[in-house]
């Protein structure tokens, strides 16, 4: 199991851009694995927007 505790010295400020970060590179990559149209979501999600059929790997989806 990970350790989900903070080394000492490690600030918020510090955590919270790794949290940003990871959340966005999340967003990318279910983005380019689901999402065929509309990805910064600048209307509602409709089904055309979506895949039908995933292809390819999820290797490089850092939260996998």
């Amino acid at each position: 199991m990970t350790n989900l505790v903070p080394a000492a010295g490690t600030r918020a400020v510090d955590l919270a851009a790794v949290d940003a970060w990871w959340r966005a590179a999340n967003y990318l990559a279910a983005g380019q694995i689901h999402l065929l149209d509309n990805p910064l979501l600048t209307e509602p999600l409709r089904p055309e927007h979506v895949k039908s059929r995933l292809l390819g790997h999820w290797g490089t989806s850092p939260g996998l």
